[in-house]
């Protein structure tokens, strides 16, 4: 069976590359803001997409729109799927959801 483009990995996951976002070109990028193993790795993390040479010409990089998505909203399947939506809408347009 051939890969798909979008196939996740064994923790369910779909890795993106670097390829593959410089020709999506986003005008927004959400980060973890917390990855296991070590304290500081979302920061470091956040700090090497946004310093990455080969992703300066992304709109998200560019307009400053690269925001780390708060770690009990990034995969919630519960009523709080609410707050995930507000939190990126204010990410997006600057404003809250009505």
């Amino acid at each position: 069976m051939p890969l798909s483009l979008f196939q996740a990995d064994k923790y369910g996951q779909t890795p993106l590359s670097k390829e593959m976002l410089i020709a999506l070109n986003p005008d927004v990028m959400f980060l973890p803001s917390w990855v296991y193993g070590e304290v500081d790795a979302a920061e470091k993390f956040r700090d090497q997409v946004i310093d990455d040479p080969a992703l300066q010409n992304l709109k998200a990089i560019q307009q400053g729109n690269v925001f780390q998505m708060p770690e009990a909203l990034r995969g919630t399947y519960s009523q709080h799927i609410v707050d995930s939506i507000i939190y990126v809408n204010h990410a997006v347009l600057g404003e809250a959801a009505p």
